[in-house]
């Protein structure tokens, strides 16, 4: 076998050189060794890879130089991390449904959304089975920096669990922070910019209904987020069977909002958090640069007052696709 496969190579690059050199070799070489190694594995007796080598398909295959469909995923962020707990964070737990997440660079990136495909259909016997052409939109995302700084006294840390209290302390801040700019329609990452509000119903279950018709095609995962006082309300009113996810957030204020992780962009760092006692803060929540001539007061030295800090930072970024996300604005219920 391996000496035919050979002489086929060796005719295959013959050929090329009569008809134009190496330019050419790869289409012809692609072609006619496939169709020699299927013909090689039917003779062979083993049709399953014969049939295998040839395929012909309706469309064309997912190519990276294929804008709009393949061209966009060899740019895709890299991995999944998870960076807060989700249980402090609405939009974190959105956040942690979507298979968007990934790796964010130091500069503005192209993130992508799939667009619903068309279904799939029944096949007669002998018939072709259509393939499937995907679609993707490439949204820009650009990265901005979230973070908190907390502060402790040496003794704490010796003589408490000062340390595990002040993580969740920066956790919940961030978590905060991430639903403060997600559910608005603020930018540069309110995810309500420029929607129009859906009617409110009389209940919650007629406002699930507006905003689910509200959304074209809206996936299993779609979830919705209420104000925190809302929330043993709607669990009430939609019952134990109801099918999506839901989060209180007391960023919602009287918005019943609905988000298909599916058509959310969204790009993130690997999340940092950093302890030490060799740093001069600015002790305020609305810190002003430390720097000749500004006046930051008060300011602390921490290895001269044995204190400690802890900061914790991330990079992230976000976009919606438009169709992807609804809201309800002052609620009846």
């Amino acid at each position: 076998m391996e000496t035919i496969l050979r002489n086929i190579k060796q005719g295959i690059d013959g050929l090329n050189q009569r008809l134009g050199g190496e330019a050419k070799r790869p289409r012809y070489a692609q072609q006619l060794l496939l169709r020699a190694c299927s013909d090689l594995a039917r003779m062979a007796g083993n049709h399953v890879l014969a049939n295998s080598l040839i395929q012909k398909a309706a469309v064309d295959p997912a190519m990276t130089t294929v804008t709009g469909w393949a061209a966009e995923l060899t740019a895709s962020p890299g991995g999944q991390l998870l960076l807060m707990s989700t249980s402090r964070s609405a939009f974190a737990s959105i956040l942690a449904r979507s298979s968007q997440v990934g790796i964010l660079g130091s500069t503005q990136q192209s993130v992508v959304v799939l667009a619903s495909p068309a279904p799939a259909s029944i096949v007669g016997e002998g018939e072709p089975i259509p393939v499937t052409q995907g679609s993707v939109s490439a949204m820009p995302v650009s990265p901005k920096k979230v973070a908190g700084i907390t502060s402790f006294t040496g003794e704490q840390s010796k003589r408490s669990n000062v340390v595990s209290v002040a993580r969740a302390l920066l956790t919940e801040s961030l978590g905060k922070g991430l639903d403060n700019l997600a559910l608005t329609d603020q930018p540069p990452f309110g995810l309500l910019q420029g929607l129009t509000p859906v009617a409110a119903g009389s209940d919650p279950l007629a406002d699930v209904q507006a905003l689910l018709a509200a959304i074209p095609d809206a996936s299993p995962l779609t979830s919705f987020v209420m104000h925190t006082s809302r929330w043993p309300q709607f669990l009430e009113a939609v019952g134990p069977g109801f099918p999506f996810a839901s989060f209180p957030s007391s960023a919602a204020g009287d918005k019943l909002i609905a988000v298909d992780p599916g058509g959310l962009a969204a790009a993130v760092s690997g999340g940092e958090v950093d302890v030490t006692n060799e740093a001069t803060l600015h002790m305020s929540d609305a810190p002003a640069q430390i720097v000749a001539g500004t006046t930051a007061n008060p300011v602390r030295s921490l290895w001269q007052t044995d204190t400690l800090a802890m900061r914790a930072a991330m990079d992230i970024a976000w976009a919606a696709r438009s169709g992807s996300v609804a809201f309800v604005e002052a609620v009846t219920w």
